[in-house]
C-alpha cells in the first residue's frame, strides 16, 4: 500500500513538473515562430531540404486541440509542396510535450529526447516516401478556406509578452491535461498489482515477435488518443515492457489515433488517407523493433 502510495505521488508530481517546464520553454519558442513565420519559411523552400526545416519546425509550433491540420491545410494552400507539409503533419503530433514528459520521468532525459529524434526522423522518411507515391490529386477540396487560415500574427513581440503569453500557455496545456495525468497515473497504481506481468509480456513482451505490431495496433482497434492510453502506457511501463515496443505504441497513439484520423479524413481522400497510415505504422513499427535491438 505504502509503495503504490509513493508511486501515485512521486509520478504525478514529477510529471506535473516537467509538463509545466516543457510547456514553458516550448511556448517562448513557439511565441517566437508563430505558424505564419513557419509557413512564410517554407514557402520557397524545395523537397529535401524543406522537409528538414519543416521537421524540426513542427515540433515548436502549436499542435493542441488537433490545430495541426488546420495549419497543414493552410501550408496546402499556400503552395508548399504536399511532401513538405506530410512532413509537418507527421512530426508535429508525434512529438508530443506529455509523451516526452512521461519518458523523461520514467527513462530520463536521454530517452525522452531520443523519442523526440525519433518522432523529427519518422516525419522527415515518412513525407519522402508519401510525396513518392504522386497523391496529390487526392487532397479534399479545400471548401471552407476561412477555417484553415493560418494567423498572420508576426510574433514580434516584446520579451516581457513573450514570456506571459508562454506562461499562461503553459498553464493553459497543463489545465488541460491535469486531471488525465492523475486518473492515468492512479489507475495504474491500483491496477498493476492485479494485472499478471506474464500476461502483458506474453503479447507485447520480448519474446512475442509481434509484440511491436500488436501494441501498434490496439490503437487503431480502440477509440483512444494520447490522454485515454495513459493508464495504458503506465502500465505497461510498470510492467518493464521493451522501450521500443513503449515508443512504438506512444507514437501511434499521437499520430495515428481514431479522433486524429476522422478529423484528417476532411483533407485528405481515402486511398491519400490509407496511404498515410500505411507508411506511418510501417515506419513506426520498424522503429520499435530496432530500438528493441539497440536499447
Amino acid at each position: 500500500m505504502a509503495e503504490g502510495l509513493e508511486f501515485f505521488i512521486s509520478n504525478t508530481l514529477r510529471v506535473y513538473i516537467l509538463i509545466l517546464i516543457i510547456g514553458f520553454i516550448i511556448g517562448i519558442i513557439r511565441e517566437i515562430i508563430t505558424p505564419a513565420k513557419t509557413q512564410k519559411i517554407l514557402s520557397d523552400k524545395k523537397v529535401g531540404m524543406g522537409n528538414i526545416i519543416s521537421s524540426f519546425l513542427a515540433v515548436i509550433t502549436p499542435v493542441e486541440d488537433f490545430s495541426v491540420i488546420p495549419v497543414f491545410i493552410g501550408f496546402l494552400e499556400a503552395g508548399i509542396p504536399t511532401s513538405i507539409a506530410f512532413t509537418y503533419l507527421i512530426t508535429a503530433p508525434m512529438t508530443n510535450e506529455l509523451a516526452f514528459a512521461l519518458f523523461w520521468n520514467v527513462f530520463g532525459y536521454k530517452i525522452a529526447f531520443i523519442y523526440y529524434a525519433i518522432g523529427i526522423v519518422i516525419g522527415f522518411v515518412g513525407s519522402i516516401l508519401i510525396g513518392l507515391f504522386k497523391l496529390d490529386n487526392y487532397i479534399q477540396p479545400l471548401i471552407d478556406k476561412n477555417r484553415s487560415k493560418i494567423s498572420h500574427d508576426t510574433g514580434n513581440k516584446s520579451f516581457k509578452n513573450i514570456i506571459i503569453a508562454a506562461k499562461d500557455k503553459s498553464f493553459s496545456f497543463f489545465k488541460s491535461f491535469w486531471l488525465y495525468i492523475l486518473i492515468g497515473i492512479g489507475i495504474a497504481t491500483l491496477i498493476q498489482g492485479y494485472i499478471p506481468s506474464d500476461q502483458i509480456i506474453k503479447y507485447v513482451g520480448f519474446d512475442n515477435p509481434f509484440g511491436v505490431p500488436i501494441a501498434v495496433l490496439m490503437v487503431m482497434f480502440f477509440y483512444i488518443n494520447i490522454t485515454i492510453a495513459l493508464p495504458i502506457l503506465m502500465i505497461f511501463i510498470s510492467h518493464s515492457l521493451p522501450i521500443g515496443t513503449l515508443m512504438a505504441f506512444t507514437m501511434a497513439v499521437t499520430a495515428t489515433s481514431i479522433p486524429e484520423l476522422l478529423i484528417l479524413k476532411r483533407a485528405l481522400k481515402l486511398p491519400l488517407l490509407l496511404t498515410y497510415i500505411g507508411v506511418l505504422l510501417g515506419l513506426i513499427i520498424l522503429t520499435g523493433y530496432l530500438l528493441n535491438l539497440i536499447l
